[in-house]
C-alpha cells in the first residue's frame, strides 16, 4: 500500500516497502505485529481483531513516522485505539 504525500511517498506492507509488517497474530480480542521502520522494530498492538487492522496499524506507523510522532507514542495510540469511540459520520 502507499501513503502518498505532497513532498514523498510511504508505502507500507508485507515487502519491498518502507514500513515493512515483519509478522502478525490475530487473536479472539486482539491482533499485534512487528513492523520494522528505518531498522528500528516496532511491536504494536490493537483491541481490533480484524485481518485488516494490521495493514490498519502499519498505514498508522507510516502515517505518524512522516509526520515525525516519537515511536513510543506511536504504539500507545494504536494500543488506546478503541473503534467503538471512533468517530462516525
Amino acid at each position: 500500500k502507499t501513503f502518498t504525500g505532497k513532498k514523498s511517498t510511504i508505502t507500507y506492507g508485507r515487502s519491498g516497502t518502507d514500513i515493512r509488517i515483519l509478522n502478525s497474530k490475530l487473536y479472539k480480542k486482539g491482533s499485534e505485529a512487528t513492523i520494522s521502520l528505518n531498522g528500528e522494530f516496532l511491536n504494536v498492538a490493537s483491541f481490533v481483531s480484524v485481518e485488516p487492522a494490521v495493514s490498519y496499524m502499519a498505514c498508522a506507523v507510516a502515517i505518524a513516522h512522516a509526520l515525525n510522532i516519537n515511536n513510543d507514542k506511536i504504539i500507545e495510540g494504536i494500543a488506546n485505539y478503541d473503534p467503538d469511540e471512533a468517530p462516525t459520520k
